[in-house]
């Protein structure tokens, strides 16, 4: 219940009835699951440094410019008022009744902070709970600073991204099991693909890799080649873990990512160790 609160309400800004309702999702997790909760709830503190940017905001140009989803209740079309109160109530808990919209100026592009998370065999276990928790800490931390957030897996492939905008999505991330071997090179190009589509809808990109410290070191070449071809203007950050102590330099810290991080399985037991790697996070989304 602590995490429903503390990650339901305050850090994904869930006040909708149709996502508080949804929120007992989350409580019928594995015991993985369980622990995961308890290091996002270690985490989330030591990032709460971040400062609020100013939301953005919309405003009326000249009357009425179309139907939309969301407005004030004097706003809706009067066929809506017509229905049966059963249905004009489901509709509105729902987000279904249409509104008179107003005209707004164009919306300015905003900054995409895209989370890669390898969830392979090699992250299954503590890693799991690891990586899981650094990236919804880091994903809070993106939504405060006004980020589009979005999380994508990879194995040998790289999943279509994901936003977390809701508890089921949520749920989705937390559930995703960890399995199969990983082929970074694959999906590095495939990284590159994905950020050639995405660069005309946002102003800024921001790639964080979460990944374990020795992921694509057979094929450190190839992947030291591809880390190249991508973007010179974009914002690359990393996250390794392993298991244990922290490796003080993965081998392709320096290809992947000019900004990067390493922490160990140690932080789920060692309260030196987790601070130690809240204080890395903190450090990696600084700036």
């Amino acid at each position: 219940m602590r995490f429903v609160a503390e990650l339901g309400q305050v850090a994904l800004g869930l006040t909708r009835l149709a996502d508080l309702r949804a929120l007992s999702e989350l409580l019928r997790l594995p015991p993985l699951s369980h622990a995961l909760i308890e290091e996002i709830l270690a985490f989330l503190p030591a990032l709460a440094e971040a400062g609020q940017q100013s939301a953005l905001q919309t405003y009326a140009v000249n009357g009425y410019g179309g139907l939309a989803r969301t407005g004030w209740l004097d706003a809706a079309l009067p066929s809506e008022w017509a229905m049966p109160e059963v249905l004009l109530n489901y509709r509105y808990l729902n987000g279904e009744l249409l509104y008179y919209g107003r005209e707004r100026p164009p919306e300015r592009q905003r900054t995409l902070l895209l989370l890669l998370l390898q969830l392979s065999d090699a992250t299954a276990g503590d890693l799991e709970a690891l990586l899981k928790a650094s990236a919804l800490a880091l994903a809070r931390t993106g939504a405060v600073r006004g980020a589009v957030v979005q999380t994508a897996s990879f194995t040998t492939r790289l999943h279509p991204p994901q936003t977390i905008h809701g508890p089921a999505e949520l749920a989705a991330l937390v559930r995703q099991p960890c399995q199969g071997r990983v082929d970074l090179a694959r999906v590095l190009s495939q990284v590159a693909t994905l950020l050639r589509s995405a660069r005309s809808s946002y102003q800024r990109i921001e790639l964080c890799w979460l990944l374990h410290a020795y992921a694509g070191c057979d094929q450190a070449a190839a992947v030291q080649t591809l880390a190249k071809q991508l973007p010179s203007h974009l914002s690359r950050r990393a996250l390794f873990v392993s298991a244990g102590a922290a490796v003080a330099e993965p081998e392709l810290a320096a290809s992947l990512a000019p900004r990067w991080a390493s922490i160990g399985s140690a932080a789920l037991y060692e309260p030196v160790a987790r601070s130690q790697a809240a204080e890395a996070l903190r450090e990696l989304m600084r700036g």
